[in-house]
């Protein structure tokens, strides 16, 4: 049986003393060859999800960061777990301008962003896509973009994008907002379309508009104030409409009574059935009270008739 061979020893490469297998270490080197091939589907999903923190990681990390620091991260380790994935897609980040790759070190760009609100993203596009097709739209860097939710906070997602949340710098933001502002209307022109890139067209064609995030906030407010009034105004209506039943039938209410009416003998004299003499002296009775009288029984020998 082999000796304990404590932790910090067992990572370090050598031979065991009594002839183990080497163990060798994790380092970044042999992480990043243990997945040279990445799988582009693979690396773009890491993509998507990081697209949604990548404004977080910028100021958890100074500049120049080794990609192998970024995997102690909560977030990223959620995310990814192979360095070499994760540095692919960085890579594929870097084309929106938000982040600097050299080698195994990653750098991210300013802080000065500035988060908008867009609808419309044309086709079936996925977080990365949905960014690059924006970037292509507005220029500039483009630091993020996540799914929209009700508070309006940042949340991961890897669902296909129709409206979402982008975060962009002053340059991109002016450009978007000028151009594909909530109340534009200059690509409902088909001359405007003319000559114009085929990502623009596809914007125009889908309605692409966006609007700033804190105007985003008001108008959700003014929409969930507005919802608690009308569900209010829906309240009250339905609960005087039920007080109005209520009382209507009150005033109205029928009563189911019972009756037991003598008759002489006379009266059974006519030799008729049974169903035909108790639908003659149901329509009698009827011609008194309309429709109030439900049934009838006839006891010819008892010289007795049931009514109700």
């Amino acid at each position: 049986m082999l000796p304990f061979v404590p932790r910090s020893v067992a990572g370090i490469k050598r031979q065991h003393p009594l002839g183990g297998e080497k163990v060798p270490p994790r380092t970044a080197s042999t992480d990043l060859e243990h997945a040279k091939a990445s799988s582009p589907q693979v690396v773009g999903r890491i993509a998507d999800a990081l697209l949604a923190i990548v404004p977080e990681l910028a100021r958890e990390f100074a500049q120049d960061t080794h990609v192998m620091r970024m995997l102690d991260h909560d977030a990223v380790r959620r995310v990814c777990a192979v360095s070499a994935h994760l540095l692919d897609a960085f890579r594929l980040l870097a084309q929106l301008g938000c982040v600097e790759v050299s080698g195994y070190h990653v750098s991210f760009s300013g802080s000065d962003t500035h988060t908008l609100f867009v609808e419309g993203i044309p086709g079936h596009r996925r977080p990365l896509e949905a960014a690059q097709f924006i970037h292509a739209l507005a220029g500039g860097v483009l630091y993020g973009i996540y799914a929209p939710s009700a508070d309006g906070v940042r949340v991961q997602s890897a669902d296909e994008l129709r409206s979402a949340f982008v975060v962009v710098d002053a340059a991109a933001s002016a450009a978007l907002l000028e151009r594909w502002g909530w109340n534009s209307d200059w690509m409902t022109h088909d001359k405007a379309l003319t000559g114009q890139p085929s990502h623009v067209v596809d914007a125009a064609l889908a309605n692409f508009r966006c609007m700033p995030r804190d105007t985003w906030l008001e108008r959700r407010d003014e929409y969930l104030a507005w919802r608690h009034e009308l569900i209010a105004q829906n309240t009250a209506t339905a609960k005087k409409r039920a007080d109005e039943r209520r009382e209507h039938e009150k005033k109205t209410r029928t009563h189911t009574a019972s009756a037991c009416v003598q008759v002489p003998h006379v009266f059974f004299s006519a030799p008729i059935t049974r169903a035909a003499s108790q639908a003659a002296y149901k329509s009698y009775f009827a011609q008194f009270v309309q429709n109030a009288v439900d049934y009838i029984d006839v006891r010819a020998d008892e010289g007795v008739i049931y009514q109700r």
